[in-house]
């Protein structure tokens, strides 16, 4: 079937629409691309006197490096962070630094997933502990702002709103401590060869009530806590067999006898200060 070639005029019209057609298609999608364009590839972060740099070359095991999206030379969009030291970051990025939706995990395992701002922890999110603990709520500036603290068991230990402390509750559970200059402090998470390994009754992070406490040492305490400290009647015993039993203050003997292995009698402690069987 032969089909009539188009009137010049009607040709002419044609092509001047293809031509408008083709020039709203190409050159739109140019301008867009252009004032979006962003590429993924891998950048490693340096640390100079001038600054932060981020540069094409690097090494993994002494940089930081990103994996993800990349525009004007800066983390932009969706990527990855892996750190020198262990830790890593996933999720969404601005101008180098994390802002929007994210997960941070931390060298121990736990791993705070939420919402960041700058780099920083803020607005809604959950922070998981190797514990099997938990913190969910709101961040502000990297601190925890408005959360409820949960157990190992779903169950709630403590609420905070606009930073302090709300609610505390006496609950049995683990805390570790270490020494520091001149005074115990208590930690949510440790190693029991170097901190020793408390369970009991606690009041916010501080033992208080009754609870147990083995030193790296291998030296076991039972009994009250007030504040933190051996407080009211409990009993020390060492490894050797030895056992203080009655009262103690602020940490310390006040009150107590000292009993050897086969319960014989080796001192007292009257008021804090350690006397003889004789009495002196």
């Amino acid at each position: 079937m032969n089909i009539d070639p188009p009137e010049k005029k009607d040709l002419m019209q044609l092509m001047i629409q293809i031509i408008r057609m083709t020039s709203i298609g190409l050159l739109f999608p140019v301008m867009l691309t252009s004032a979006m364009a962003s590429e993924w590839g891998t950048l490693y972060r340096w640390k100079t006197t001038e600054g932060v740099r981020w540069m094409l070359v690097g090494e993994d095991s002494i940089h930081d490096h990103y994996q993800g999206e990349i525009q004007d030379g800066l983390p932009q969009g969706q990527g990855r962070m892996r750190y020198a030291g262990g830790s890593s970051y996933s999720g969404e990025w601005e101008a180098g630094r994390y802002n929007g939706l994210g997960t941070h995990v931390r060298v121990d395992g736990s791993y705070h997933v939420g919402r960041f701002k700058q780099g920083r922890a803020h607005g809604p999110g959950e922070e998981h502990l190797t514990n099997g603990f938990r913190n969910s709520g709101e961040w502000k500036d990297g601190k925890v702002w408005n959360i409820t603290r949960f157990d190992a068991k779903a169950e709630i230990i403590e609420k905070l709103a606009q930073g302090e402390v709300v609610r505390e509750i006496d609950y049995g559970e683990i805390r570790y401590r270490k020494w520091e200059k001149d005074h115990w402090v208590w930690l949510h998470q440790g190693s029991p060869k170097q901190h020793g390994r408390y369970q009991g009754q606690v009041q916010g992070l501080l033992p208080h009530g009754k609870g147990s406490y083995l030193s790296p040492l291998g030296v076991k305490y039972d009994g009250n806590w007030e504040e933190g400290l051996e407080h009211g009647e409990g009993s020390l015993t060492h490894p050797n067999g030895m056992r203080s039993e009655g009262e103690f203050h602020e940490g310390l003997p006040w009150d107590t006898v000292a009993y050897d292995r086969e319960r014989k009698v080796l001192f007292r402690v009257k008021r804090g200060r350690m006397v003889k069987e004789n009495g002196k």
